[in-house]
């Protein structure tokens, strides 16, 4: 199925960062230009390196109109990290910006494509060996950066519509609505407001440009958007801000999600809004739930300011103890979505796509919390990962990649930062491997901090005290 199923009129779908336009009657028409180039006999997967550009949207919408699944790799690091996701998953058509094209597919067997009328850089595997995939599967997120598994999930093509349909309804998204691209495509909540947008039939300001600066507002008043989506880190940089960004005239709407928001920046930010008469909007989800679960409404904040919403519509939560029994509200206990949103399963190679749906309907999100009065409540972590910025960073890997240096165990704080002890002095192996994760995430220096001990605190039975680690964190802080 095509999951955003497009309105073919002359309505503007895309406004590019030079306020050039996109009408729905001409993306279609380029991204059926791009047909012919897919596999025409088979579902077949289409791995994407771009990011926020035309030429990845097409190829995007082309995709699902031609029933193919999308491979989102655009958070690919390197010329390394991509030649890897392809030979793991053996796409059958690769896009990406030309040069990244050539680089990524070198001594792979792939040939370049024409794009013709529809201006899109691909190329084609030639060796018959591209993977099986599950006939209802439309896309395919990581969850990670390099320092992660890279485990991808797979989520299909009704899971995509249904989520995108509550997204509209929940944030009431109308067909002259518009919002900026301002989170990478790649990622889960990004995906979710291009979704949402197109299958409401309003448009997108597809830029790259970083909403920390005067040109991100400048083409965002330029192209009359109405929503603007954030994460945290830009929530507390807009309350410091002096661009006037609150004064653009057709700014209806400003949503947070993709990691804890501090409550005392929550509050402010939502006084902020009122003031200036747009509506602020928190959010919760999971890449596993097809991006989100929850909308705390502007009008439900000043009564349930810690809270992150109610869940949205056809779907529901359940709080549950360790052993799966269901609480009472008000109860702490592990977050289990369940609904039409939730993902088909994971998927590590090209082997893991043909998989049937391995979860029912049901995904325990890895995240403690309570529910009261409808309103869900997320307490912390139930596993062993950060996300600073929304950027997931999972602890155990980290740790790995250090203790080949010398012996590492890392904990996380609620400020969403990794901290990692290890035995013995600083070297120039350490700081070259901090710096380089840090690089290839995109998480930022101050959200990886490393500690020099002498000797990693360990239990009884041998295994890492994480809980004195925690303590030693909280007490840097």
């Amino acid at each position: 199925m095509d999951p955003l199923s497009l309105p073919l009129d002359d309505r503007v779908a895309v406004v590019g960062a030079d306020g050039s336009r996109l009408t729905y009657r001409e993306l279609i028409r380029r991204a059926d230009s791009l047909g012919p180039s897919l596999p025409r006999d088979r579902k077949g997967l289409v791995a994407l390196f771009g990011d926020r550009d035309l030429e990845t949207l097409i190829a995007y919408v082309a995709a699902l109109r031609h029933g193919h699944a999308v491979a989102w790799f655009g958070s690919a690091a390197g010329t390394a990290q991509r030649q890897g996701l392809v030979r793991r998953f053996r796409p059958d058509v690769v896009v990406a910006p030309a040069g990244v094209l050539a680089e990524s597919l070198a001594g792979l067997p792939y040939h370049a494509l024409e794009g013709g009328a529809s201006g899109v850089h691909a190329a084609r595997r030639k060796d018959g060996t591209t993977p099986e995939v599950q006939q209802d599967t439309s896309v395919l997120l990581l969850t990670s950066g390099t320092v992660s598994s890279g485990r991808a999930v797979r989520l299909s093509g009704a899971a995509v519509a249904s989520n995108s349909r509550g997204i509209v309804d929940a944030l009431s998204v109308r067909p002259t609505g518009r919002a900026a691209t301002s989170l990478p495509l790649y990622h889960a909540y990004g995906l979710s407001v291009l979704n949402s947008h197109l299958i409401a039939g309003a448009g997108v300001l597809l830029t790259a440009t970083p909403p920390s600066g005067a040109r991100f507002w400048k083409e965002f008043a330029a192209a009359e958007c109405t929503a603007f989506a954030a994460v945290p880190f830009h929530l507390q940089w807009l309350m410091r801000s002096r661009l006037g960004w609150d004064r653009v005239p057709t700014l209806e709407a400003v949503t947070v999600s993709g990691a804890r928001t501090p409550e005392a920046v929550a509050q402010a930010f939502h006084r902020r809004a009122d003031a200036a008469g747009f509506r602020f909007h928190k959010m919760y989800g999971q890449t596993e739930a097809t991006s989100r679960i929850s909308v705390l409404a502007h009008e439900d904040f000043a009564d349930h300011p810690d809270s992150v919403g109610r869940v949205i519509a056809g779907s529901s939560v359940v709080i549950t103890d360790e052993t799966g029994v269901a609480q009472p509200d008000g109860v702490l206990g592990r977050i289990v979505y369940r609904g039409p949103n939730a993902m088909q399963g994971y998927a590590d190679e090209a082997g893991d796509l043909a998989a049937p749906d391995m979860v029912c309907g049901t995904v325990d999100t890895g995240d403690s919390g309570f529910l009261s009065d409808g309103f869900l409540h997320v307490h912390g972590r139930a596993t062993r990962f950060v996300k600073p910025n929304g950027k997931r960073l999972e602890l155990d890997l980290v740790e790995r990649r250090f203790e080949e240096l010398a012996p590492a165990a890392a904990v996380g704080t609620d400020d969403e930062k990794a901290h990692l002890f290890i035995e013995g002095r600083q070297s120039s192996a350490i700081q070259e491997l901090r710096l380089d994760i840090v690089r290839q995430t995109g998480i930022g220096p101050e959200a990886l901090q490393i500690h020099f001990i002498d000797s990693i605190p360990r239990k009884k039975s041998g295994k890492v005290d994480y809980g004195s680690l925690a303590e030693l964190a909280a007490d840097s802080l």
